[in-house]
C-alpha cells in the first residue's frame, strides 16, 4: 500500500531558495571567520614558541601566562570582527553573533574561573597540566 502525501507544487521549488540562502550566508560568515582564526591560532602559536624558546614560563606563572595570551587574543578577535562588520556595513551585535557569543560563553567563563583559581593557589600547589586538562576539555 502506497502512501499519498500532499504534494504543493512550489515545495521543491521553495526549498532550494532556503537551501542556496543558507549557503550564501554560511560562505559570508565562512570567510569572515577564517581570518579570525588565522590571527588567533597565530597568536598561539607565536606565545608558544615565545615560551618554548625562552623557558620563562615555568608551572607557577602558566596560568597568568596563558590567561594574558588569551586575553590580548580575545580583543584582537573582538577589534577584527569589529573592523569586518564597519567594512561589509553590517552591524556589529547580530543576531548570528549573539547566537555564537550565547553557545561559548559557559565554556570561556569557565575556563576562566579555573584559570583564576590555579591563580589563587600557592605557587607550589599550581599544576599546570591539571590546568591544561580543563582547558582542552573545555576548549578542544
Amino acid at each position: 500500500m502506497s502512501q499519498s502525501f500532499p504534494v504543493n507544487a512550489n515545495w521543491a521549488e521553495e526549498n532550494l531558495k532556503t537551501i542556496r540562502s543558507l549557503m550564501e550566508q554560511a560562505q559570508v560568515y565562512r570567510r569572515a571567520m577564517a581570518a579570525l582564526a588565522i590571527q588567533v591560532g597565530t597568536m598561539g602559536v607565536v606565545a608558544a614558541g615565545f615560551e618554548e624558546a625562552t623557558g620563562w614560563i615555568g608551572p607557577s606563572y602558566f596560568a597568568a601566562y596563558w590567561l594574558g595570551v588569551a586575553v590580548v587574543s580575545a580583543l584582537t578577535a573582538l577589534i577584527l570582527v569589529r573592523r569586518q562588520a564597519l567594512k561589509s556595513d553590517e552591524e556589529f551585535w547580530s543576531p548570528p553573533t549573539r547566537r555564537v557569543a550565547q553557545a561559548m560563553l559557559p565554556m570561556l567563563a569557565t575556563g576562566l574561573g579555573l584559570g583564576l583559581f590555579e591563580l589563587l593557589q600557592e605557587p607550589e600547589a599550581r599544576d599546570s597540566i591539571r590546568l591544561t586538562s580543563f582547558w582542552l576539555i573545555l576548549y578542544g
